[in-house]
C-alpha cells in the first residue's frame, strides 16, 4: 500500500533530524561518526500521536536494514531505531500499544524483540501478514499454534522459504506432512515432509517427472549451488517414496547414476515382494 502524504512527510522529517544530529567522536587519532541519540529521542516524542503513528507505520521501513557497517549506505539508521525502541518501550502502555498496533517494517521487527507476554503475541498476530519477511518469520515463531493452523497454506506458500520451514518446526513436522508436500515453496520442507509421510500415499509419477525436469533445467548451475542441492535432495526423497511399479518408467527417464542405482534396488525388492 502506498504511503499517505503525512507518512512520507514524517519519514522525511525524521531522517533529516537524524542527519542534523550527527556528531564526530574522537578516539586518539581515530574519528568516527555518531549521533546525539538523546536529541533524536526528544524529537520523536515531541510529535503528536498521529504524526508518531504515521512515522512508524510507513511502508518505507519494510526491509530497512537493522544494521549496516557501510556509512555510505542509503539506509544506515537501523541501529538508531533499535536504540529508540529500547529506550521507550517500557516507558508507557500507550507507547507499547502504538508499537503493537501500528508499527511497520523494522519498527515492527524490533518491537517483537522488546515486547513481552500477551502484548508480544498481539503484535505477532498482525506480523504474520506483514510485508517485511523478517517480521513474518519472527511472528511465526511467536503466535499460538491455532493461528498458524488457520494460516498454514498461506505461510507454506511464502516465497521466503525460511518461513515455510519455521512453520513446520512449530507445528511439528510429523503432524502435517500432507499439506507441506502439497503447498510448501521450500524444497527442504517438502523433502522432509515426503520422508515423514512414509505411511501415506505413494508419490505420483507425474510429480517426480516434473521435479526431474526442474532439476535438469539447473544443470548449468554450479554443483555447489544451494538451490540445486535442495532440488536434488527433494528428488531423492521422491524417488525413495515412488511406487515400485513406476520404477521401470523412471529408469527410462533422465536420471543420474546414483538415483538409477536406488531405483534398481527397488526393482529387486519389487520382484521379491511381487508388488
Amino acid at each position: 500500500m502506498k504511503d499517505s502524504k503525512l507518512q512520507a512527510k514524517e519519514v522525511k522529517r525524521f531522517l533529516s533530524t537524524i542527519k542534523n544530529n550527527e556528531v564526530i567522536h574522537k578516539n586518539g587519532n581515530h574519528r568516527f561518526l555518531g549521533h546525539n541519540n538523546e536529541l533524536i529521542l526528544d524529537y520523536l516524542f515531541s510529535l503528536e500521536k498521529k504524526n508518531f503513528t504515521a512515522l512508524i507505520s510507513s511502508s518505507y521501513w519494510n526491509n530497512y536494514p537493522s544494521y549496516t557497517i557501510d556509512s555510505y549506505s542509503k539506509k544506515p539508521y537501523g541501529h538508531i531505531i533499535y536504540g529508540l525502541i529500547r529506550s521507550s518501550m517500557n516507558s508507557s502502555s500507550v507507547i507499547r500499544n502504538l508499537f503493537i498496533k501500528k508499527s511497520s517494517g523494522l519498527w515492527h521487527r524490533i518491537s517483537l524483540d522488546y515486547l513481552r507476554g500477551s502484548e508480544r503475541v498481539s503484535c505477532a498476530k498482525r506480523g504474520i501478514k506483514s510485508s517485511d519477511k523478517r517480521v513474518r518469520l519472527q511472528s511465526v515463531a511467536i503466535v499460538p499454534a491455532s493461528i498458524l493452523k488457520r494460516n498454514a497454506i498461506q505461510l507454506l506458500q511464502d516465497r521466503h522459504k525460511s518461513i515455510s520451514w519455521k512453520l513446520m518446526q512449530r507445528l511439528g513436522p510429523d503432524n502435517y506432512p500432507d499439506i507441506a508436500m502439497e503447498y510448501s515453496s521450500c524444497d527442504w520442507t517438502r523433502r522432509d515432509a515426503i520422508r515423514r509421510n512414509i505411511s501415506g500415499k505413494d508419490v505420483a509419477l507425474d510429480r517426480i517427472l516434473g521435479e526431474l525436469d526442474s532439476l535438469d533445467s539447473m544443470k548449468l548451475e554450479s554443483p555447489y549451488s544451494t538451490k540445486k542441492h535442495a532440488k536434488r535432495a527433494l528428488v531423492r526423497a521422491l524417488v525413495e517414496r515412488v511406487k515400485t511399479s513406476d520404477v521401470p518408467f523412471l529408469l527410462s527417464s533422465k536420471i543420474d547414476h546414483d538415483l538409477g542405482i536406488e531405483l534398481g534396488q527397488k526393482l529387486k525388492i519389487m520382484k521379491w515382494a511381487q508388488d
